[in-house]
């Protein structure tokens, strides 16, 4: 977004070839022939020219000459003692050559590409679309769509969005340059128009697409100076309900000084990731916004990459940062930690440390760096429990289907035995061997006959080992929450569980609890919830429909600081009735 300069690299490589075999010549070629002679000592060019050749240059460092001479003479020439060889003069070919932007190198993504580069997972482009032709993008173009008003085609018709792709995820391809993850497919999902313009619905309805169509990681390098509720909106959405890791340009608003609380929107909301810029001295630069939002930094000053209609060019701003952390998150989930707030979280930690100890307000956690996120594990023995799908209730002799997902993150091939165990009663529901490839994964289903007491909460727990040779992993386990119950009792709902999250903007502290309605069928859409909440300025009542997640959301605007108790006080719903005697977190503390 700022500072917008061409640049053209072409490296040119030549290769001379010195042979002392015999030089064949068809029919076909001309009646003389361009020619490099060399010779033992000084050059004779009274020979050449005895033979009708004419000498072009000399090169006496190499005791030679470059001649054209009749193909008729080069057998004669050949056969002469004091001729070390004759080499056609052939004209030499301009090879392509892909360098890595310095961007991508100073994150050391290129470190994890003999493991990992991004394959199988979505990384959506919400911007001014992507040229899915250019020869670097075009094999990791998928299906993508136009949410302007003038087209229904996701192509690029401003550069920005294709530039902003390049960087994520151009090919390795020996041309052009090289995306953080090479491998990883781009969704051209285009919210912006040819100015780089957008309504608000535009870049709302372009995100909740992409949440809703597969997209893995959404990276948004576009940015408004106040809020937009359904910008929010629509990144929780995708962040909270789909899953998807949202990540979201700081913005160009930043003085020398750094020093303002001036992240835009969407950046500033709590389901994205905000991402400030630095330069090639890692440090920060000057128009990166700055501001207790910044999560992590990346390379945003004079880089290079893919640009629409084929072709490369250089740019600076937080919009060339985002994508350098969309392309991390994608290594991280290819890496086999697929949660997304387990994504952001291994991005964090792992950061490079920039600026004044731990998180501040320049480069939030530090520079993004993709080895020590993603990177292949140190262990040759390093399998783990990715998730554990379960159905939230069952009725008691019932079965039910438990899914566990394992994966080796070694390297080497392994025998792993997965187990489940009900830790309720400390039974062992079974165990199964699988053999992975390093870097593989698979799903392995258990059938739960359910027995025991109801109206409970059956703990499943997954634990993986290997079978020979030691298990050197920390995430070797996982586990679920089953309620199980009798025959009757599946038209009861309850409250599972209340949620808090505040967010200051500007002046004013916001604190949100989220509601969570739950049957033995699942969440409880469309119910009813009235909620009291009690802080230390007095009693406010509201009430709220719950969504497709059976969650409803309440907030209070100006908060102060102290103890808040929130509960909820009845439910409604033309299919469920309310028993509160199966709650769990009703009521709900928070002090802040």
């Amino acid at each position: 977004m700022v500072n917008k300069k061409t640049l053209m690299v072409f490296m040119l490589v030549f290769s001379l070839v010195i042979s002392t075999a015999p030089l064949f010549v068809s029919a076909a070629q001309p009646e003389k022939i361009n020619v490099i002679i060399g010779f033992y000592s000084e050059p004779d060019t009274a020979l050449i020219k005895a033979h009708n050749g004419e000498v072009k240059n000399s090169m006496p460092q190499i005791h030679a000459v470059t001649a054209t001479i009749p193909v008729t003479a080069i057998g004669a020439l050949q056969n002469n003692p004091n001729i070390r060889y004759i080499e056609e003069d052939k004209y030499v070919q301009l090879l392509q050559s892909q360098p890595v932007p310095w961007g991508v190198n100073r994150i050391d993504a290129e470190r994890v590409w003999s493991s990992n580069t991004g394959k199988g997972v979505v990384i959506a482009i919400c911007d001014t679309g992507i040229d899915y032709d250019h020869p670097d993008l075009a094999a990791n173009c998928i299906a993508g769509k136009s949410f302007v008003d003038y087209t229904a085609d996701p192509m690029d018709d401003d550069g920005h969005g294709t530039h902003c792709a390049g960087i994520a995820a151009a090919l390795n391809n020996e041309i052009g340059v090289v995306g953080v993850a090479p491998q990883a497919s781009l969704m051209p999902v285009k919210i912006l128009n040819y100015n780089g313009g957008a309504v608000f619905s535009w870049v709302a309805d372009g995100i909740m697409w992409a949440a809703d169509n597969g997209a893995d990681v959404i990276s948004l390098s576009i940015g408004y100076d106040s809020h937009v509720q359904p910008w929010q909106d629509a990144c929780d959405y995708a962040y909270y309900t789909k899953g998807c890791v949202v990540v979201a340009a700081s913005g160009n608003d930043g003085n020398p000084g750094g020093n303002n609380d001036c992240v835009d929107y969407p950046a500033r909301y709590a389901s994205t990731i905000a991402v400030a810029a630095t330069t090639q001295s890692d440090s920060r630069a000057s128009f990166s916004s700055t501001g207790p939002d910044v999560e992590l930094a990346a390379p945003g000053y004079q880089i290079y990459s893919t640009l629409w209609d084929n072709t490369y060019d250089t740019m600076s701003g937080t919009s060339m940062a985002c994508p350098h952390v969309a392309g991390v998150a994608a290594l991280v989930i290819a890496s086999c930690i697929t949660n997304n707030v387990d994504v952001r979280n291994q991005m964090a930690s792992t950061a490079e440390d920039l600026g004044a100890t731990g998180r501040d307000i320049r480069y939030g956690y530090g520079l993004v760096d993709a080895e020590a996120a993603a990177g292949p594990p140190p262990n040759k023995h390093d399998v783990a429990i990715t998730s554990i799908s379960a159905p939230s209730s069952v009725l008691i002799n019932d079965t039910a289907n438990i899914d566990v997902t394992v994966a080796n993150k070694g390297t080497y091939a392994e025998t792993t035995t997965v187990t489940l165990t009900d830790t309720y009663d400390g039974g062992i529901i079974g165990s199964q061997d699988v053999t992975l490839n390093a870097g593989a994964s698979t799903v392995v289903t258990f059938m739960w006959d359910t027995t025991g007491e109801a109206l409970v909460d059956h703990v499943l727990e997954a634990t993986a080992s290997v079978v020979e040779g030691e298990t050197e992993t920390a995430d070797n386990s996982m586990a679920t929450k089953v309620k199980v119950y009798k025959q009757g009792q599946q038209t009861d709902m309850w409250v599972s569980g209340i949620s808090w999250r505040i967010k200051q903007a500007g002046p004013n502290t916001f604190l949100y609890y989220t509601v969570t309605i739950m049957s033995n069928d699942g969440a409880v859409s469309s119910a009813t919830v009235y909620s009291t909440l009690t802080g230390p300025d007095g009693t406010w009542h509201y009430s709220g429909l719950t969504d497709s997640n059976g969650q409803v959301e309440f907030s209070l605007k100006g908060a102060s600081s102290g103890t808040y108790i929130a509960e909820v006080t009845d439910i409604n719903h033309a299919s469920y009735m309310y028993n509160p005697s199966l709650d769990e977190g009703n009521p709900s503390t928070y002090t802040f």
